[in-house]
């Protein structure tokens, strides 16, 4: 008897940050069966192979805007606020 080999399916997780601010836009997905406890985040801007913890760590840090990491800009002061360095 042959095993049976598992699909590969997308996953959306949430908008991506064109699709946020009403742009067509696309997703952030997980491509599933994984087999990992944080698996590789898709479709995220600017974060080729970032995993999903990695990318929460980085909207905490950045006062829920992961956005803001990439650009190497400074955080505008209401999100400096909401900003902390995550412990997880």
């Amino acid at each position: 008897m042959m095993p049976v080999l598992a699909s590969l399916h997308y996953f959306d997780l949430a908008p991506d940050e064109l699709h946020k601010a009403d742009i067509s836009g696309g997703t952030h997905d997980v491509l599933l069966p994984d087999a990992s406890a944080d698996p590789v985040l898709l479709g995220a801007r600017g974060r080729p192979g970032v995993t999903f913890v990695e990318y929460l760590r980085a909207a905490v840090a950045h006062g829920g805007f992961p956005g803001w990491e990439p650009n190497g800009l400074p955080l505008p002061e209401p999100l400096r606020a909401l900003a902390f360095t995550p412990d997880f």
